[in-house]
């Protein structure tokens, strides 16, 4: 079965209920969801590589693991099917940061995918500018440092060589509509925690800091939630689907929310596209895809281009008509 939806574009959602109804469902999501196909008992491992553009960056997300399927009986019903849970060792990595964890995932329907995963040992290197942190909100830049704020030019020496952990909580609900439509939102909530000792001393006071993985300013020690929601057609006999998509991220950055005229949430639209070469039921390399994906900033204090606080422009600001653009390679396998 072909038309996979390109998993793993960096990040991602807020809850939305959907229905599955009408003939032919459990062919559809099997189409449309990725991870499933028809899932069986043993190892598995699923592999995303992007490059993106507006921030610059690039990434790559593994896992590799042991999946147990639920339940194995044809006439159970479609929400039943596809059903498993699963524990796997997972990295993602950038020239600039290496995030080595573990990951629980259990699908317990077919509509429904939970995933937790501890990363104890998050390292940023120092290179490519990053990590760049802050005293506050008000002084915080973005893009790295290479755009700040109108009255606090980059800082070349704020490149931190900083060390800490990351635990996500992850929700997906996916579900088709008739035999070419589909709908998937997933929610992620992400608590950092920084060990501001490790930081130069004089950036161990600084209680912000700027995360190019989701591109906003966000707590050293604190939530980040992110919510994607896609509306896709899938046409699986040219192994493409195409789609658009919704994104949100909301730093919670309490009492470092320190000045209201300047909020770093972040809302993008826009299409995405994906393109599978072959999909097999069961394949060591299987299902190698193609995405694009493109949005446009519709909330961003330094890449709408207009005034993001009281005095003016930054001389730095991105223009709203540059999107933010993800081009990307994933593929997975089983036995």
């Amino acid at each position: 079965m072909r038309g996979s939806c390109g998993q793993a574009l960096a990040g991602l959602m807020f809850g939305v209920a959907a229905m599955v109804a009408g003939q032919g469902v459990a062919q559809a999501q099997e189409r449309f969801n990725p991870r499933l196909g028809l899932i069986t008992t043993g190892p598995y491992y699923r592999v995303t590589a992007a490059l993106r553009v507006n921030p610059l960056g690039f990434f790559v997300d593994g896992r590799a693991g042991y999946r147990l399927r639920l339940f194995n009986d044809p006439g159970r019903s479609v929400l039943l099917r596809n059903t498993y849970v699963a524990l796997a060792a997972s990295v993602v990595a950038s020239p600039a940061f290496v995030r080595p964890g573990i990951a629980l995932e259990i699908q317990p329907l077919a509509i429904l995918n939970l995933q937790v995963v501890y990363e104890p040992l998050v390292q940023w290197f120092g290179t490519f500018k990053n990590l760049q942190t802050y005293p506050n909100v008000r002084d915080s830049g973005i893009g790295a440092g290479l755009v700040a704020s109108g009255n606090n030019p980059p800082d070349p020496n704020n490149a931190q060589a900083a060390r800490g952990w990351q635990l996500s909580l992850q929700g997906t609900l996916q579900a088709r509509i008739g035999q070419t439509l589909a709908v998937r939102n997933t929610f992620r909530a992400v608590r950092s925690v920084y060990d501001t000792s490790s930081l130069a001393p004089a950036h161990q006071g600084d209680r912000v800091y700027y995360d190019p993985f989701y591109d906003v300013a966000a707590p050293l020690d604190g939530w980040v939630l992110a919510n994607d929601l896609d509306v896709i057609a899938s046409l699986s006999d040219l192994g493409t689907n195409i789609g658009l998509r919704y994104s949100a991220v909301v730093p919670l950055l309490g009492a470092d929310a320190d000045d209201a005229s300047r909020t770093t949430t972040t809302h993008r639209l826009g299409p995405i596209v994906t393109y599978t070469f072959r999909e097999q039921r069961h394949s060591a390399f299987n299902a190698p895809t193609l995405f694009v994906l493109a949005q446009w900033w519709l909330h961003h204090q330094y890449r709408t281009g207009g005034e993001h606080r009281t005095g003016g422009e930054s001389p730095g600001t991105i223009s709203q008509y540059m999107p933010m653009v993800i081009v990307g390679f994933s593929f997975r396998g089983d036995w």
